[in-house]
């Protein structure tokens, strides 16, 4: 009788890994582990498959047995990084990004991720230094272009496009561009025009949970009772709007002889504040009644 690490061919768990349907990776692994538990190339690929559908705390574990058998060290750091990132674990992020390039100090993909890790906690210059290594090293790579591409994305409309074209022309998946324009059109807030992509690029992969996430975002913020919101962010945020709303007042009240007008307009700052702070639970809370009904 056939056992079931010989009824599940690793060619057929390497098929599925390669085309990137991990949701069949993750019980084919499984399955076979039953009888090779100290496989490490299970254990990375059972990580990087529940990775890449965003369950970052099943990686956890699979990662660190993988370690354990005697995978990439560098590798393991490298996503161990990724997903403190992810999580807004800084400190952990920074630790295994640095002993990733301890490991692998010419690994490419290290450097972009952490250069985007120094960009998010604000150590821009040093994000930027990092990221040219990165295109130094390999400017071919699909991680480096698609780090690169995000960290233009607050550039000029040309440096931005440029960056873009190059990750578009890469040899990355088309599900990965998809979010990438998601990402893109997002940001610039071409909010139509994210939709389309988050929704092409959930019927390629409708079991990544993180695409409902974006929609779920998408349609918070594009909702038309948070309007304000989107009109404040453009002008540059509710701080910059509310100094020169008050510098305007002071203004006014110095002009203008009539102190109601001026008071009126005092009392809607503070009604527009808490407005501005409370419309997105309210939203959030109208979405989750409506689902219930």
């Amino acid at each position: 009788m056939n056992s079931e690490k010989e009824n599940i061919p690793m060619a057929l768990i390497e098929h599925y890994f390669a085309i990137g349907k991990y949701t069949n990776v993750i019980p084919l692994v499984k399955q076979r582990m039953a009888e090779d538990m100290e496989n490490k190339e299970l254990w990375y690929k059972l990580a990087v498959s529940h990775y890449a559908i965003g369950q970052y705390e099943e990686a956890l574990e699979p990662f660190h047995r993988a370690f354990q058998f005697g995978y990439d060290k560098g590798v393991i750091y490298y996503f161990l990084g990724r997903i403190y990132m992810a999580t807004e674990q800084w400190q952990k992020a920074e630790e295994s990004f640095l002993e990733a390039v301890h490991n692998n100090p010419n690994d490419a993909d290290v450097y972009s991720a952490y250069a985007i890790l120094m960009k998010m906690t604000g150590h821009r210059k040093k994000g930027s230094l990092l990221l040219e290594k990165a295109l130094a090293l390999d400017p071919n790579s699909t991680v480096v272009l698609q780090l690169y591409s995000l960290t233009e994305m607050t550039a000029k409309k040309e440096k931005h496009n440029n960056a873009l074209a190059l990750y578009m022309n890469s040899t990355d998946s088309e599900f990965a561009k998809l979010i990438h324009l998601g990402w893109s059109a997002d940001f610039h807030n071409r909010f139509k025009e994210a939709r389309e992509y988050y929704r092409q690029a959930f019927v390629i992969k409708p079991e990544d949970k993180r695409i409902l996430s974006n929609l779920e975002e998408l349609e918070i913020n594009t909702h038309p009772l948070l309007l304000p919101n989107r009109i404040v962010e453009r002008l540059g945020g509710i701080g910059f709007v509310l100094m020169i709303w008050i510098i305007l007042c002071i203004l006014l009240d110095k002009l203008i002889s009539n102190d109601n007008f001026v008071n009126h307009l005092l009392r809607f700052s503070i009604f527009f504040t808490l407005y501005y702070f409370i419309s997105i639970p309210i939203v959030k809370g109208l979405r989750k009644w409506k689902s219930l009904k």
